[in-house]
């Protein structure tokens, strides 16, 4: 049988156009959705912060104020006894440039929600303007096994109310979809909620409202070297005010 290579290549030509148009369009059509989610509206969502922790190294916080930040979770504890070491210059030169700061805890699913809560009071002095307790529920960098649903929301509970009372101010919870749904959702609706996803904006999953959202995780501000995970406050200037005004600071 006589080949016709002439055809061949020239369909060949066509088939090769035709992906590499498939992929172009792919392409585009990522950076637009990236760019959307990534970069969520100034004008709807004015107040953005960040959250950081040892991991960062040093930072400029005068660059990071002057980039527009607002606030700033930085970390302070983990478990029973770690303590980030880098927490308390970070908190002192975060609010020498005016950022509302605020502490987070990362919540182990090996102790209890009360010496986890004294871990974080130990670290985390009274301020009378911060953001409230943040209380990080993931299993990422966590136990090897999945906690019992019913232990976490016990001890998780035990450590939410022992920091409301110490600070006056009710926690806010960091979980992403997943974690929360299937963990928290029902058991911790009363307490506000800073949801983590890079895809989609919280109101696509959460069945109430929600108070922060980490929208992306590979960030770049000036003053840190590296990537950070970039957040917003859902709200504006004045509910920004209420929610990190503390009565029992100093």
């Amino acid at each position: 049988m006589r080949v016709n290579w002439l055809i061949i290549r020239h369909s060949l030509t066509l088939i090769f156009a035709f992906i590499s148009a498939i992929i172009l369009i792919g392409f585009l059509s990522y950076l637009a959705f990236d760019t959307q989610l990534h970069y969520p509206s100034y004008k709807k969502y004015p107040i953005r912060g960040i959250d950081i922790s040892h991991h960062q190294g040093t930072i400029n916080w005068t660059k990071v104020a002057k980039a527009g930040i607002k606030f700033a979770y930085i970390k302070a504890s983990e478990g029973e006894r770690t303590k980030d070491k880098r927490f308390r210059k970070n908190l002192r030169e975060a609010r020498d440039q005016g950022i509302i700061i605020g502490g987070y805890h990362f919540f182990t699913f090996r102790k209890s929600g009360e010496v986890q809560a004294n871990n974080f009071i130990e670290a985390v002095p009274l301020l009378s303007q911060s953001l409230p307790p943040a209380v990080d529920v993931e299993t990422s960098g966590n136990s090897s096994h999945a906690p019992d649903k019913g232990w976490l929301n016990r001890e998780l509970r035990i450590c939410l109310q022992r920091l409301e009372k110490h600070y006056g101010q009710k926690p806010i919870i960091y979980a992403n979809k997943n974690i929360y749904g299937k963990y928290l959702e029902a058991e911790f609706q009363n307490y506000d909620i800073w949801i983590r996803d890079i895809f989609l904006p919280p109101s696509f999953f959460l069945s109430h409202k929600w108070t922060l959202w980490q929208y992306h995780d590979r960030g770049r501000i000036p003053g840190i070297d590296g990537p950070v995970d970039l957040n917003l406050y859902c709200g504006d200037e004045d509910s920004f005010d209420t929610f990190t005004k503390n009565t029992k600071g100093r």
